[in-house]
């Protein structure tokens, strides 16, 4: 019998290029119901986000080979290693390309590694929860319909329409939510070649 990869990764918290292959496979307003009822589970505070090349695949095999060849593959195993760390129940590990990982104990009893990307690692970016479901939400509805993703009154509507967020004053390009709205644009460029959004205004000149 094939031993169960214990390692669970919130991809959605923490994942870009899962992120991005779910907006651009948004197509409908059902399907933009799926993306908010993932959102919702995302929470409210700052997260770590991965935003380097290896796909979830290739993060959990990796993980999961560390653990293997560590004996780490049982619940008890796992949890005296965390605990033998100093006590802190944590500890890290780098994948290939560079990026630092922090192992947790799970909640659930057939996923009990736990990890995310650790704070200021390489390949990441550090953001607020609802910076990050804002960004989402927005391309999402823009895969299937028109509009632009610097369009307040638009950002404002799907904030409080999907997400039960206040609205917006104002989305400053330079910082917070605005300057993450510009690096996803630029990066679902960067990974997809379906994305079909255009930008209404040249932001150089705005």
């Amino acid at each position: 019998m094939e031993e169960q990869n214990p390692v669970l990764l919130n991809l959605w918290k923490h994942h870009l290029g899962f992120i991005i292959g779910n907006i651009v496979k948004t197509k409908s307003e059902a399907d933009l119901e799926i993306i908010r009822t993932n959102l919702l589970k995302i929470g409210g505070s700052q997260m770590d986000l991965y935003i380097g090349s290896l796909t979830p695949e290739n993060i959990l095999d990796q993980v999961y080979s560390f653990i293997q060849s560590n004996q780490l593959t049982t619940k008890e195993n796992y949890q005296s290693w965390l605990s033998s760390d100093s006590g802190k129940e944590y500890s890290q590990f780098s994948l290939s390309d560079k990026s630092d990982w922090t192992f947790r104990l799970g909640n659930e009893e057939d996923k009990f590694v736990h990890i995310h990307p650790s704070r200021y690692s390489p390949n990441t970016i550090r953001i607020k929860a609802t910076v990050l479901k804002t960004a989402i939400l927005v391309f999402s509805f823009l895969n299937f319909k028109n509009g632009s993703y610097i369009d307040i009154n638009l950002i404002n509507r799907l904030r409080k329409e999907y997400l039960e967020e206040s609205p917006l004053k104002t989305v400053e390009f330079k910082k917070g939510l605005g300057k993450f709205l510009d690096f996803l644009y630029k990066q679902i460029e960067l990974r997809t070649e379906t994305f079909l959004i255009h930008r209404k205004i040249d932001l150089t000149n705005g």
